[in-house]
């Protein structure tokens, strides 16, 4: 998905491992800024950040550690300019999915018919099903992606235990809200 040379945009602040792993690639990060007080992706900024070198947006929604979901406007910001950047693929890290404040709905990136043939979707137990520490996620999207995605994960780490696999089967099989 991304090579040496490429850029990965990062919505700002982001998850501390991001960094050095676009970095462990060779890639470069290309930081947005999501300004406070309401954190949105702005066509604008986007705009600016990407390149024809832009291979990856990662987007963290609803954001860690702001809590801002992204809107229907903001999805549509996402769709408009990556259409005219045909190269560059999303990871949605939606691992805090049930986390949002009252009111706020969180709608997966992947359920626009423009965006769910470039995004792979990152999930976690350990936020959706308060299961933390068991480092047992997932990750959905289309059949060329995630191919991708296996190849490397097979020779980085062999599985998770197998007793937290079925842990986590279990929840989400009990769980009112997935």
């Amino acid at each position: 998905l991304v090579d040496p040379g490429d850029e990965v945009v990062l919505l700002e602040p982001f998850f501390p491992l991001y960094r050095p792993v676009v970095a462990w690639v060779g890639a470069t990060v290309v930081p947005v800024t999501l300004n406070p007080p309401d954190f949105e992706v702005t066509e604008e900024r986007l705009r600016a950040a990407m390149s024809e070198r832009t291979r990856l947006v990662v987007v963290n929604s609803p954001h860690n550690p702001t809590g801002h979901v992204l809107r229907a406007d903001e999805r549509a910001v996402l769709e408009r300019v990556l259409e005219d950047f045909p190269r560059a693929r999303i990871l949605a890290d939606e691992v805090y999915e049930n986390c949002v404040f009252p009111g706020v709905e969180h709608v997966p990136l992947a359920a626009s018919d423009v965006l769910w043939p470039r995004t792979l979707t990152l999930g976690s137990a350990s936020k959706l099903l308060s299961l933390t520490g068991w480092r047992v996620g997932w990750m959905c999207g289309p059949e060329d992606m995630i191919s991708a995605v296996r190849t490397m994960h097979q020779n980085m780490s062999f599985c998770a235990p197998t007793p937290l696999q079925t842990g986590v089967h279990a929840a989400l099989a009990h769980s009112e809200t997935y």
